[in-house]
């Protein structure tokens, strides 16, 4: 008889362990919230949410397992509360603002000096919570990072240019508080996402008068059909892919039990050990069509902005005063065509990262210069650089404020300076 009633005894303590518990929620304002319990630390949307528009919740938790954790989504902020199971007392959690501090999802934006990037990975660092995402075409140049800890997070961007392997591009944020869940990274070389076809692109030249477009009018179209245009766009795809398709190996490489549950979800057979697809060794790098035409420029804190390439030889457009036109935007504009505008404040000219306009060469000093801006007025003020600061051909000693149509040379990388 004893033993029965033990055995009952234990069937009834087991039950009480198993069954569900209903907590009160209480929020700071009757704005929509999404609420859902987790074991594991989530990194994506869960599969089943409680949605609410409403200052109270009476919630039903089904874990009895004390380390599990209550997440709370404000949808407006996207802001995110968090507290243990076993943390809750007298099955009520009244949730002050200043809970909701980890943030919901960030967002990292990758550029090139062409666009938004076509191909990379993205190493993500929060504390010890580290991932990785891959973007491809189709990501529009931006990973989504979900659940992430307010404070400070490294982001690290393996990418590749020309078919080769570059070194990555490390950058350190502080996300959480009044922070912009936006975190963007310019590189300065690799592949950017094709253009819709017929997309016109966007340049800051002024609109052509009348007679300047009965002059472009006269020209001898060219023939749409040329094979080598044909020929010239079908290297370029090819190129774009043969970037992708090395990302997604490495993507696949780095993460195998990832990729391995999802194929696994989709129903699809996963290769066994030994395989020779598993061991497919990356694609052989992808020759580009053309070298680039100069080191471009990476502006702190923002991609430059994209300018369609002059039709004249470099020769005919370097920093000619006759040329210069009163844009009402300070800025730099160098051979290419690409602009750089100026912020307001002091912005240091050099060759490494972290300066706030970056020229990656070698004749270039670390900090060779800066330019100072006081609403319209720019003084450019040389830092002792080793091979000088030239302002329309003349060696720069000191500061010298400047002019519209002004031509800046740092070491041998000149620019036009438009005001």
């Amino acid at each position: 008889m004893q033993r029965i009633f033990a055995a009952l005894f234990l069937v009834i303590l087991s039950s009480a362990t198993f069954a569900s518990s209903k907590v009160s929620l209480i929020f700071p304002d009757a704005a929509e919230k999404s609420v859902f319990v987790s074991g594991p630390w989530p990194v994506k949307d869960p599969s089943q949410s409680t949605r609410i528009s409403a200052q109270k919740l009476d919630y039903t938790i089904e874990s009895s397992v004390t380390t599990d954790k209550l997440f709370v989504v404000d949808i407006p902020t996207g802001k995110v509360a968090v507290k243990p199971i076993g943390e809750i007392k007298n099955n009520t959690w009244t949730i002050g603002k200043e809970e909701f501090s980890t943030l919901y999802k960030v967002r990292v934006e990758v550029s090139t000096p062409k666009g938004p990037v076509a191909a990379a990975t993205v190493d993500f660092e929060s504390g010890a919570d580290k991932r990785n995402e891959l973007i491809d075409p189709s990501s529009a140049g931006a990973a989504t990072f979900y659940f992430v800890k307010a404070g400070e997070v490294k982001v690290a961007v393996n990418y590749k240019a020309g078919g080769k392997s570059k070194d990555p591009v490390r950058q350190n944020f502080t996300v959480g508080g009044d922070k912009e869940a936006t975190l963007k990274i310019a590189l300065p070389e690799g592949e950017a996402i094709a253009p819709p076809t017929g997309a016109v692109a966007a340049t800051n030249e002024p609109a052509k008068s009348s007679k300047d477009k009965d002059a472009t009018n006269d020209e001898k179209p060219k023939d749409p059909g040329s094979p080598l245009g044909g020929l010239l766009s079908s290297l370029f795809g090819l190129a774009i892919m043969g970037g992708v398709i090395y990302f997604i190996a490495m993507y696949i490489r780095k993460n195998p039990d990832r990729v391995k549950a999802t194929l696994t979800k989709l129903g699809a057979d996963i290769p066994v050990p030994g395989d020779p697809l598993s061991h497919a060794a990356e694609p052989n790098p992808v020759t580009p069509i053309a070298p680039q035409p100069m080191q471009q420029i990476i502006l702190d804190g923002g991609a430059p902005s994209p300018i369609a390439m002059p039709a004249a030889p470099v020769s005919q457009i370097q920093m000619s005063t006759a040329a210069a036109a009163s844009t009402g935007v300070p800025r730099l504009v160098a051979s290419d065509g690409s602009a750089f505008n100026l912020p307001d404040g002091e912005t240091v000219v050099g060759r490494e990262f972290g300066a706030g306009l970056v020229v990656p060469n070698d004749s270039v000093s670390r900090k060779h210069a800066s330019l100072t801006k006081n609403g319209m007025t720019i003084e450019l003020t040389d830092h002792g650089s080793t091979n000088g600061t030239w302002i329309n051909g003349g060696k720069l000693t000191g500061s010298q404020m400047l002019r519209p149509g002004d031509s800046v040379r740092f070491g041998s990388i000149e620019y036009r300076f438009e005001g």
